[in-house]
């Protein structure tokens, strides 16, 4: 996955999910990042995302 400069092209971004897991009776909360794409993604297509933020 390359990643580009805020405001770039970008064909997917991230999304933080939390979901709660439950297991044995005990509630825990999990934190998972899904990709959604932006657009259609052809095959070998590179996935590229934008940063959030510029270092």
């Amino acid at each position: 996955m390359r990643v580009l400069a805020p405001g770039g092209d970008s064909n997917v971004r991230l999304q933080w999910e939390l979901i709660d897991g439950r297991s044995e009776g005990k509630t825990r909360l999990i934190w998972r990042v899904a990709v959604v794409a932006l657009r259609v993604i052809q095959p070998f297509e590179e996935i590229v995302r934008t940063a959030p933020q510029k270092e």
